[in-house]
């Protein structure tokens, strides 16, 4: 269930904004999947669940090297 995101997070985003680098971010990569990862998965499956029995309804989760993505879209 998606509980919104802790300082925590915040705290970390802000931190990769001014270090958008890989020697910054793998020692907090255990932080980015707890406190930003996670708690967007859960967002994701929340706002997905209303949709989930809607005929047509194709929800797609992609990988992309180094980037995760997922889409709801409509069949015409």
């Amino acid at each position: 269930m998606f509980e919104g995101f802790s300082q925590e997070a915040l705290e970390f985003l802000l931190g990769i904004r001014h270090n958008n680098n890989k020697d910054w971010f793998e020692p907090r990569k255990a932080v980015y999947i707890q406190k930003i990862y996670e708690p967007m998965k859960a967002l994701g499956e929340e706002l997905y669940a209303p949709f989930a029995d809607t005929e047509g309804m194709i929800y797609k989760v992609g990988r992309i090297p180094g980037r995760e993505f997922c889409s709801l879209s409509a069949l015409p």
